[in-house]
Formats: C-alpha cells, sequence, structure tokens
C-alpha cells in the first residue's frame, strides 16, 4: 500500500487509525466486560503490548512515507481515559459509543461514517452467509486427508 502510495501521489504523510480500537474499548472482548475495572484492566494489557507502530513506521518510511497516529498520542490517550470507565464501556452493543455521541452532530464526521457498524477483521473476511473458517476448512480437506487419526 505505501509502495502504491508514494508512487502515485505526492503523499507523504498519512493518518493511521490504530489504536484507537484499543483507547476506546471497541474490540468485540470489550462489549462482554461486566465493570469498569474489567475494562480498565483488559485496556491496560492490550496497550502494554502495543507495538505495531514500529513496524508500521519503518515499512512506510522505506517508501518516503511518515505515519502518524493520533491516537496514540499521549494528550489524546490521556484525555480518553480521563472518563471515568463507566463512560467509555460500549452501550446499548455500541463500541465508541462516548466518543460517537460527543461527536454526534458536529458536522466533523458525517453521521453515516460516525454511526456505522464495527466490523471485525474477520467479519470483513467472511461473507454473510458462510463464516471464512468454515471455508478455510471445507478447502484444507480436500487437499489434506487424516492419516492414523493425525492430518497430514
Amino acid at each position: 500500500l505505501c509502495k502504491y502510495i508514494s508512487e502515485r501521489s505526492s503523499v507523504d504523510v498519512l493518518f493511521c487509525g490504530e489504536g484507537l480500537d484499543d483507547i476506546t474499548g471497541s474490540h468485540i472482548y470489550f462489549k462482554q466486560t461486566k465493570s469498569g475495572e474489567e475494562f480498565q484492566r483488559i485496556l491496560d494489557s492490550n496497550l502494554s503490548r502495543y507495538q505495531c507502530r514500529e513496524g508500521l513506521d519503518k515499512i512506510a518510511s522505506w517508501f518516503g512515507i511518515s505515519i502518524v497516529f493520533p491516537f496514540l498520542d499521549p494528550l489524546f490517550s490521556s484525555f480518553y481515559l480521563s472518563f471515568t470507565d463507566e463512560e467509555r464501556i460500549p452501550r446499548f452493543g455500541i463500541e465508541k459509543y462516548f466518543l460517537r455521541v460527543s461527536l454526534d452532530h458536529s458536522d466533523i464526521i458525517p453521521e453515516e461514517f460516525l454511526w456505522r457498524h464495527r466490523e471485525e477483521w474477520v467479519d470483513s473476511a467472511s461473507s454473510f452467509d458462510k463464516f471464512w473458517l468454515d471455508k478455510l476448512l471445507k478447502l484444507i480437506s480436500n487437499k489434506v486427508k487424516p492419516v492414523g487419526g493425525k492430518m497430514q
């Protein structure tokens, strides 16, 4: 993607959305938290392991592009995390609810984009009628046969 951008545009800085789902608790497992404390424990665990920045920035720099991670900026993250855990927990099954409500009717982000459903990467790789793992297993079963109870 970075090669494509560098060869076909004059863009030299990209804004990356990495970290927003972590800061706002938008991953599917956050929806099942029962308390603000549980939410915060998972959040702290995720953020302590966040390492994608260096890899993405290194890849982009090979093509003369800098990547900016605004949602991992300490100023943004400390501001957002200063709100109570209960304010940040997904509400009504909607992730990033607190952030979405704060931007609603602001004309900063179009409403249809602001309130769209977030797809997990697994969902976006799947069709509506068949889960991607089922497709993969079917493909593998046609090529790999069990021998002595083990797949080979």
